[in-house]
């Protein structure tokens, strides 16, 4: 199989997985964060969140790009987020880095 596709599968992988993981994660986020089970529910609706809406305004935004480097570019955006939102104690900056990861996501 050629790298190229290879590749592309491990990523559509990847970012389906860390779409999905955090909703069995639950107990332990609320845990981490210092909230409810139902408040650290808001990790999953913001990611829900910012693929609804922010993922067309991006994927609008990035129609004339050349697809292969805007791909590229949204799947470092999208690292980038996972690692704030790895990082942070907070609920508020977990759950817009999630919804900035959904946006890359959807776009």
């Amino acid at each position: 199989m050629p790298l190229p596709i290879i590749a592309l599968a491990l990523t559509a992988f990847a970012l389906g997985t860390a779409e999905l993981v955090p909703n069995g994660l639950l107990p332990l986020i609320s845990e981490d964060l210092g909230v409810s089970v139902s408040r650290a529910g808001w990790v999953t609706t913001s990611f829900a969140l910012g693929a609804t809406i922010g993922g067309p305004l991006v994927a609008a935004a990035t129609m004339r790009l050349p697809r292969k480097p805007s791909a590229i570019g949204l799947t470092l955006a999208f690292l980038v987020a996972n690692v704030i939102t790895a990082t942070t104690g907070s609920l508020l900056v977990v759950s817009v880095s999630r919804a900035f990861a959904g946006a890359m996501l959807g776009g």
